[in-house]
């Protein structure tokens, strides 16, 4: 649980600008080296502690805040992106600049902290030696200058998918039915990241409902990635339509904002979403009474996104759809977060050299497993592949070749593999493969199968075909095992035991 600044046995953290050291939040040994490094002989006035968990790190922004935090992308309990997001909307410490490292291309982290902070910059590990001390002087400089009253404005306007064109038309929404805080209240929620979830769902009906007037509302939107089409249909009163009804006014809706879009949609997915969790359709229909609609695409670039169809049984007037725009731009963000939001989780979970999953992504995938082979009492079996001519490979031909080699090895197991079985790059040039519902005995044909492929799959490197030699190391789950990192540690040092033993066998 975080510290509460309020307890009196936590007292209230000094100004973070007044530090001379930094926090490094990192599990990874070689990238604290590589920072503690560049620390000591760039900025050699500056301490550097190292906190391997975000827990900790959390109890140690609290107790001691520094300067400035860096935070590594890929953390052992959650994920960079969680952490940082965390800190920079915390009251007490988000004030305390923090710089995020990553592995690969910053541009989907740098578009994801446009619309919710994530962080104030981002950084590349492979920059750490040219940039590093530059950026931490920069970021310090700034955040100096910056009072309390000041970093709110800051984040309000800026940083948190508020900007100043979006708060001048929120004002317009104010009213003597609605304060300036429920209308920021109300508007944050519509433009808040809902993780791997729908943009069209019941808190953006209920932002709708609270600032436009209708008796039924039918909003939809395009999504380009699935090529589909989303609809939610709102009724203010319950058993509202009919079944025809609902079918009719999809359709209806869909061919008013088709024709204004040059784009085609295939539908493969034609989602109708119910807001009432008690919606029950009306023996008869009730549409005829509501025969006034107000109709309003949503444009993005000169594409078609979406649209906003309000039907009333009085007319509608202007004032009740000048909040449109508003709507439109909101919901077109809110899609964008999502797919930045995507982008970016990927880049966490994914190992960058092989595309498998990243190593403690595979250990939290793998402790689910677990968990169901002690519920169930199924089987469970791990194996360790390594690349027993690893080093021979570097030294006759190239540095590169040990990641062609990882990325063949890589690409053949996943080939090999079922779709229940669990791939990932473990530590090193190893590959670790999880098979549930598998004894070893059964693992010992697809680890056979296995061999035979990648026999069959050589690389090569400056004309030269270059055959991969591997060894295996296998072990099967049993109630002396109690954790995952047991569980790989004996897979790993089965591995070693083979190629000690100048083996390709188990």
């Amino acid at each position: 649980m975080m510290p509460d600044p309020k307890d009196p046995h936590n007292p209230t953290p000094s100004t973070p600008s007044q530090g001379k050291s930094l926090v490094l939040i990192t599990a990874n040994p070689d990238l604290a080296a590589s920072v503690q490094a560049v620390i000591d002989v760039q900025l050699p006035d500056m301490d550097c502690r190292v906190v391997a968990s975000s827990m900790e790190a959390l109890d140690t922004l609290y107790r001691l805040p520094p300067a400035l935090i860096l935070v590594d992308a890929a953390l052992p309990d959650v994920s960079g992106v969680q952490l940082s997001r965390i800190i920079k909307h915390d009251s007490v410490i988000r004030q305390i600049p923090l710089i995020m490292l990553v592995q690969t291309d910053t541009a989907a982290y740098v578009r994801l902290s446009e619309f919710s902070k994530v962080a104030d910059a981002f950084m590349p590990t492979r920059e750490l030696a040219e940039s590093l001390a530059g950026e931490v002087k920069r970021l310090i400089s700034v955040f100096s200058g910056l009072s309390g009253d000041s970093y709110e404005e800051l984040v309000l306007l800026g940083c948190d998918a508020v900007n100043v064109n979006a708060t001048a038309r929120l004002m317009q929404l104010l009213d003597e039915h609605m304060t300036q805080a429920d209308v920021m209240k109300r508007f944050k929620k519509l433009i808040t990241v809902i993780p791997n979830g729908t943009v069209l769902n019941h808190m953006t009906v209920s932002v709708l409902d609270a600032v436009l007037d209708y008796e039924a509302l039918v909003l939809f939107y395009n999504d380009k990635a699935r090529f589909a089409r989303q609809f939610v249909v709102h009724a203010r009163t319950p058993g509202l339509f009919s079944e025809a009804d609902m079918a009719g006014l999809v359709q209806s809706v869909s061919a008013q904002f088709q024709a204004q879009s040059n784009e085609q949609y295939l539908f493969v997915e034609h989602q109708v979403i119910h807001i009432d969790d008690d919606y029950a359709y009306a023996d008869t229909s009730q549409l005829d009474t509501l025969n006034q609609q107000a109709a309003y695409p949503f444009f993005s670039e000169n594409t078609l996104l979406g649209g906003l169809v309000l039907i009333n049984r009085q007319p509608v007037h202007y004032d009740q759809i000048f909040p449109f725009p508003l709507v439109s731009s909101e919901l077109h963000q809110l899609m964008r977060l999502r797919r930045y939001y995507t982008e970016a989780q990927t880049l966490s979970i994914s190992d960058p050299i092989t595309g498998l999953y990243a190593y403690q992504h595979f250990c939290s995938l793998i402790d689910r497993e677990l968990q169901v082979a002690k519920r169930t009492d199924q089987a469970l079996t791990l194996i360790c592949l390594s690349i027993a001519n690893f080093s021979e490979l570097e030294e006759k031909l190239t540095h590169h070749i040990g990641d062609s080699a990882l990325k063949q090895l890589a690409a053949v197991t996943i080939n090999q593999c079922r779709a229940v079985d669990v791939v990932g790059r473990g530590q090193g040039q190893k590959v670790l493969v999880a098979f549930p519902h598998t004894n070893a005995q059964q693992a010992s044909i697809a680890v056979d199968r296995l061999q035979t492929a990648v026999d069959a799959a050589p690389i090569t490197v400056n004309d030269q075909t270059v055959h991969i030699g591997l060894t295996v190391g296998m072990v099967e789950w049993n109630n002396e095992i109690g954790s995952v990192s047991e569980f790989i540690r004996q897979a790993v040092q089965a591995a070693e035991l083979a190629c000690d033993k100048a083996s390709s066998n188990v």
